[in-house]
This record gives structure tokens, C-alpha cells and sequence, in this order.
């Protein structure tokens, strides 16, 4: 339990680990931010374990020493040592930078403020972890406690601008579809009217038959043993045949082997 709970406060438990560093550390002197590596990290001032509960609308970091039970041998007690209430809701302009912060050197240390919820008095102490999945953990329950309010903010505001929910900035402008006979027109460089230009039987513009009779595209290969001959003209022989056929057959005669 919190001394920050009310009598009908609903508290949810978040996380608990089971072995934190807690240090005295100095006020901080420069805006870079807490450095571990000036706390002392070889002297812990506590070494105990961590709770971290959802009370109302608050966060509440709890740090716990422990002590032999009485009467019971090998048995310990929890002690609450301090407690760190961190709260985004009460006041929009709260941030998280004001209750929790990573130092700069390490990633398995935090500073936190902790406070006296009967004087209200508070101090910063810093926190380590043994082990750095135990620190990835804290940060990520603050982060999502953080997300949260975000949403729950922007809901408001969405709220309070007339939007519902699921709707959004197209519902504020109103209906944008087409009416009858409104039409779009769209111009696309080498298109016209929705169709592409033709192109006419020179090789302009256009897809048509070319002067070879084919649709633009490179002959066939010749099949095997034919020779495609070239008109030279009206009334004179192909080439290949007459007096330059027998020239053809002696240049490949050497190849006749093969």
C-alpha cells in the first residue's frame, strides 16, 4: 500500500524487481544532466528491491529495504524506504523529465524525486540496476504510463474541437466527392484525350504498320542454309547467285569439313 492511495483509490501493480542500487547524490550543477560515475557507485546507501504501481491517475515508484522478521529465523520484512509518485495528468504541462531521468553515462541508472507525501518535501535519489533488462523494464512502464496520457490528451482535444471518434480532418471539411457531370481532367505529358498519340507509317508518332509490312519490330533470324538476298534492282540477279556464287562456294570451301 502507498501513502499516497485514497480510501477508495484503485491501485494496480505494475512491476517489481527485486534487487536496486539507491544512492544520495549531488544536486545537479550542470544542464548535460546526472552522471553516475560521481555517486559513488561502489556505495550504495540501500541495496533493496523496486515496486512500481498505477494508483488513480499517478505512477508511484516505491523502494523497499527489508529487515529479520521477528520470531521467524531466515525471514525478512519489506520497509518502505521512499516513495517517487510520478503524475502527467493533474497538470497538462507536466513531463516525465521532472519526476524520472536517465543519466547521461549509463543506461542502468536513473535519478528519481521521491517525496514525503505527510510535508510534501521532497529530494532526488538515484537508482541502479544489476542487470540491464531490469532497467529496460522501468523505462518501459514509464514510457507507456506516458503514451497513455498522450492519448487521453489528444482524445480531449479532439473532443473539444467537435471531432468524434474515428473521425478526422476529411470529416471537418465536409463531403469533397464528385457531383453529377463535374469531371477531373488530368493532362500527363505524351497523353491526349486519354488515348497516346499514333504514330503514322514514317515512324512518327503512332503504333501503325511500317513500311516492311511488320509492327516495328527487327526481322527474324534466317533459317538454316538461307541466304536472304537484297533487290538491287530491276532485272539483276541476286547476290549469291551467277558469277558470285562460285566465288561463296570456294571462300567456304575450307569449312565444308566441319
Amino acid at each position: 500500500m502507498s501513502a499516497f492511495e485514497g480510501p477508495s483509490t484503485h491501485t494496480l501493480s505494475l512491476l517489481s524487481i527485486s534487487e536496486v542500487f539507491v544512492y544520495s547524490i549531488p544536486k545537479l550543477q550542470t544542464s548535460s544532466g546526472h552522471r553516475a560515475e560521481s555517486w559513488g557507485l561502489e556505495s550504495p546507501a540501500l541495496t533493496g528491491h523496486m515496486k512500481v504501481l498505477e494508483v488513480g491517475p499517478k505512477l508511484i515508484v516505491q523502494l523497499f529495504s527489508t529487515k529479520p522478521k521477528e520470531g521467524v529465523s531466515g525471514a525478512t520484512d519489506d520497509v518502505l524506504f521512499a516513495e517517487a509518485p510520478i503524475d502527467l495528468k493533474s497538470n497538462p504541462a507536466s513531463i516525465m523529465e521532472s519526476f524520472s531521468v536517465p543519466v547521461i553515462d549509463s543506461s542502468r541508472y536513473f535519478a528519481i524525486r521521491c517525496e514525503d507525501p505527510k510535508t510534501g518535501r521532497h529530494v532526488w535519489l538515484g537508482v541502479g540496476f544489476r542487470d540491464r533488462s531490469d532497467a529496460t523494464d522501468y523505462k518501459s512502464v514509464l514510457q507507456d504510463y506516458k503514451r497513455g496520457v498522450e492519448r487521453e490528451r489528444e482524445a480531449e482535444a479532439r473532443k473539444t474541437a467537435g471531432i468524434g471518434e474515428g473521425e478526422g480532418v476529411g470529416d471537418l471539411l465536409g463531403d469533397m466527392s464528385l457531383k453529377e457531370g463535374e469531371k477531373i481532367c488530368i493532362k500527363i505529358g505524351g497523353v491526349e484525350g486519354g488515348r497516346r498519340k499514333k504514330k503514322n507509317a514514317e515512324g512518327g508518332e503512332g503504333g501503325g504498320i511500317n513500311k516492311t509490312g511488320g509492327f516495328g519490330l527487327l526481322r527474324p533470324p534466317p533459317k538454316a542454309g538461307e541466304i536472304v538476298g537484297a533487290k538491287v534492282g530491276e532485272g539483276e540477279k541476286e547476290k549469291g547467285e551467277g558469277e558470285g556464287g562460285e566465288e561463296d562456294d570456294e571462300d567456304w570451301g575450307d569449312f565444308e569439313g566441319f
